[in-house]
């Protein structure tokens, strides 16, 4: 197995599940109401639903550099985007399948690269490709670890 497959694994892992370390986001997120996606049950601590769309915008970041756009220092707005004021069930299962399409579309991204890319800039002046796509999987495992937490004050 190539390294770009094995990358390809763990960001199936971190949203799918089969990591050693315990639940994928997609594991933690069952069962969560919209209600609850919106909550605070932690005052001053970002929802749910906020860390879901925030999850999707660095996805989609890291998309876009493969793509060769330099995306940096995203404004407060982009980087944390609002929940809806009125949360719905159609509404929440719209975000979750936002996730789906930017997690599959990713992992489509990577599935292009060969290993020889792994060790340069994603684009100049950004760290490598490697750390690149591992870094994004951390940052799904961080948030989803948020979300397990959030999870058991409901």
């Amino acid at each position: 197995m190539s390294e770009v497959q094995r990358i390809q694994v763990q960001l199936r892992r971190s949203i799918e599940g089969g990591a050693w370390h315990g639940p994928s986001l997609n594991d933690v997120l069952k069962g969560i109401t919209p209600i609850q996606a919106v909550s605070r049950p932690i005052p001053e601590v970002h929802s749910v639903w906020e860390i879901l769309l925030h999850t999707i915008v660095w996805i989609d970041v890291i998309r876009a550099r493969l793509g060769g756009k330099p995306v940096r220092d995203l404004p407060q707005a982009k980087d944390w985007p609002p929940q809806p004021s009125k949360p719905s069930a159609k509404a929440w299962k719209a975000a979750q399948s936002k996730l789906a399409k930017a997690y599959k579309a990713l992992s489509a991204d990577i599935g292009t690269l060969n290993d020889d890319c792994l060790d340069r800039p994603i684009l100049k002046g950004f760290s490598t490709t490697y750390k690149s796509l591992h870094g994004v999987v951390e940052h799904i495992l961080y948030h989803a670890g948020q979300i397990a937490i959030l999870k058991k004050s409901f």
